[in-house]
């Protein structure tokens, strides 16, 4: 009876480890930018992908869909590079001393038969250059 038991148990570990480890390996995941933590007012942010998400139909067209969701909003146009390598261009440049925060979206997958996920709580967060001081000057007058 135990050794039955032991086994069923076994069993189960094994069928939640192989569930466990298969959705994990098929989530969409960001896996380089051409941006660490600050970007430029006016520059392009590129993303790449752990996954081929596009047919080659698609590469150097740009496209409105909203790939990406950015908060604050930031209107612009998405373009696939490559299979796994999106660009985002901004239509006006990124407001100053602003923190971002881009959002995976299921329109990802739109064009992809790879059966992934998206996990739309999975973000990219960056700013734009926060303001400085960069010197200070003292002035006196004697009246």
């Amino acid at each position: 009876m135990f050794h039955r038991l032991l086994r069923n148990a076994a069993l189960c570990v094994s069928v939640i480890l192989l569930v466990t480890c298969t959705s994990q390996t098929n989530v969409l995941k960001i896996t380089q930018t051409n941006f660490v933590e600050s970007i430029d007012r006016e520059q392009n942010l590129s993303f790449t992908f752990n996954k081929a998400l596009v047919p080659d139909s698609l590469i150097g067209k740009w496209d409105s869909t909203e790939y990406l969701r950015f908060t604050p909003r930031v209107k612009g146009k998405f373009r696939w590079e490559d299979n796994g390598t999106l660009t985002f261009s901004p239509a006006e440049p990124f407001a100053p001393s602003t923190d971002y925060k881009a959002t995976l979206t299921k329109a990802l997958l739109s064009h992809s038969k790879t059966g992934a996920t998206v996990n739309t709580n999975d973000a990219v967060l960056f700013h734009t250059p926060y303001l400085d001081v960069v010197g200070t000057q003292i002035f006196y007058a004697l009246d």
